[in-house]
């Protein structure tokens, strides 16, 4: 399981941003909470990440906080 990432924010939106680490682009789903917070960021960003891996999808959602991340997963749990 990833735990965050670090890296470059390419392209942000409200529901999504792609984080560009080491040449590869991830695309994250994001909470209007992380992208308000990202609206801010300038350079290398650190997200924590949960990912959901299900037979049709392997997605990866990003958090600016530990707790916001911990409030996902008691919501999905």
């Amino acid at each position: 399981m990833f735990d965050y990432i670090k890296g470059i924010v390419t392209e942000n939106t409200p529901t999504y941003i792609v984080v560009e680490a080491n040449g590869l682009g991830y695309l994250l789903n994001i909470s209007l909470t992380t992208f308000e917070s990202l609206q801010n960021c300038q350079g290398e960003v650190k997200l924590l990440l949960h990912e959901v891996i299900r037979e049709d999808a392997w997605t990866l959602y990003g958090f600016m906080t530990a707790k916001e991340r911990e409030l996902f997963r008691l919501l999905i749990g």
